[in-house]
């Protein structure tokens, strides 16, 4: 459709933009693009359909953070995508940032986001610039015309960074693996650093113009400085001097207090904060919220366990022997070791406690041990020996239980309205 009446066109825009605003979104279905046609943040291209599915939190919040910085109202619904780096696109009525996550992470790194933050402005750009509802309307929608639109969705990029706290290193960090060429919807890498830098710069100028300060003015900064601080948007502990810090603090006050953002030390913005401080106003909002857990803690605790125990006890038993005085003893003596082996071998002494020993209940026996009391031609012998028996008993055990109960805690979870400024993510 093509609207050849510029005040109707105007109205056609307009009339757009009432009926699409809702919150972001991250729609649960998969969402079929069909060939691209949207506004690419590169050259690349791809043959293949353009799929959207569910983002992450993390792709919405850097929307959410691009739109609040640049006080517009977020109306995007965000959507991971094959698309081959990222894109803005409508369908149904509905302004999409479309963005490929891999493409993503490669641009960003462990300690910076600031080229996936460029990327998003970038697209965000399109849709605040209408570039997408023009080229509905004209068919012909290409070659300068397109170049135009991603030099001014890069300019548009650049004053994002700057809002958000980056410097212009930062703000071009996403063109470092995008080809230099110009094409024939695209402009070359160096028009798109230039335009990029062009905005960051702009909107450098806006936020701050102080002169040096003079004794007075120096009064002056360091009670805005204190007012800043207190209120949790942290310009410096320099008092007095007015710092890039000061100058990110005092232009983050003003964008989320709805002031215009000029960034100018002056009365004005002393009495804002002054009377934004005596209503309550903080960078930092606090919620306090009572959680319950489950606190374990070990007990000692005693029990009986039933064991075996085995005991040694003492049996013997007497035997009497007869032995051969000629065999045995000579003039020198009797050999009574002899004597009293042979006086167990000829009763079967052993044998005999063996007995005495299973009667009793013995397991096992051991330690065998004769005493003979000899005569001229007889002996009367003790033999002992151990018998293990084995009997029931109880010992007693320790062992540790846990007794668990319910413990609560008060949690104390705080959001800033200004995250690049907030004293709590500088401690």
């Amino acid at each position: 459709m093509t609207f050849k009446n510029k005040p109707f066109r105007i109205f056609f825009i307009i009339f757009y933009c009432i009926t699409t605003l809702s919150s972001i979104s991250s729609a649960g279905e998969i969402v079929n693009f069909g060939r691209q046609n949207g506004c690419n943040y590169d050259k690349s291209a791809s043959n293949e359909p353009i799929y959207g599915y569910k983002s992450t939190t993390e792709a919405r919040q850097v929307v959410f953070r691009i739109a609040k910085a640049m006080g517009i109202t977020p109306t995007f619904v965000v959507l991971a995508s094959n698309v081959p780096n990222a894109s803005a696109d409508i369908k149904n009525n509905k302004r999409y940032i479309l963005y490929n996550p891999e493409f993503i992470k490669k641009v960003s790194t462990a300690s910076s986001n600031w080229g996936a933050l460029t990327i998003m402005a970038h697209e965000i750009g399109h849709h605040v610039n209408s570039h997408l509802l023009l080229a509905k309307e004209d068919e012909s929608y290409s070659g300068q015309t397109r170049k135009n639109d991603e030099i001014a969705a890069d300019y548009f990029s650049g004053r994002v960074i700057r809002y958000l706290g980056g410097t212009e290193q930062q703000a071009v960090l996403a063109l470092k693996d995008t080809v230099e060429e110009e094409s024939e919807n695209y402009p070359s890498v160096s028009a798109r650093r230039q335009a990029i830098i062009a905005g960051w710069q702009h909107a450098d100028e806006q936020i701050i113009n102080v002169s040096t300060p003079t004794t007075s003015s120096k009064e002056l900064i360091a009670n805005v400085q204190g007012l800043l601080n207190g209120m949790e948007f942290f310009a410096g502990n320099d008092y007095g001097k007015v710092s890039d810090q000061t100058k990110m603090a005092a232009s983050a006050f003003q964008r989320v207090y709805g002031l215009e953002i000029d960034g100018k030390i002056n009365p004005a913005l002393q009495n804002a904060l002054r009377n934004a401080k005596s209503n309550g106003f903080s960078n930092k909002t606090c919620v306090r919220s009572k959680t319950e857990e489950e606190v374990c803690e070990p007990r000692k605790k005693t029990k009986q366990v039933p064991i075996e125990k085995y005991e040694q006890e003492e049996i013997s038993s007497k035997i009497p022997c007869h032995y051969n005085i000629q065999m045995f003893c000579n003039w020198n003596g009797c050999n009574f070791p002899a004597i009293e082996q042979m006086c167990e071998n000829q009763n079967n002494g052993r044998q005999i406690l063996r007995s005495q020993c299973r009667q009793q209940g013995g397991k096992s026996i051991s330690g065998f041990d004769i005493l003979c009391d000899c005569g001229t031609t007889s002996c009367t012998c003790d033999i002992d020996a151990k018998c293990r028996t084995k009997t029931q008993g109880f010992e007693i055990q320790t062992y540790f239980v846990d007794e668990c109960s319910p413990s609560y805690k008060s949690v104390e979870k705080c959001d800033c309205k200004a995250p690049e400024v907030c004293k709590q993510s500088r401690n």
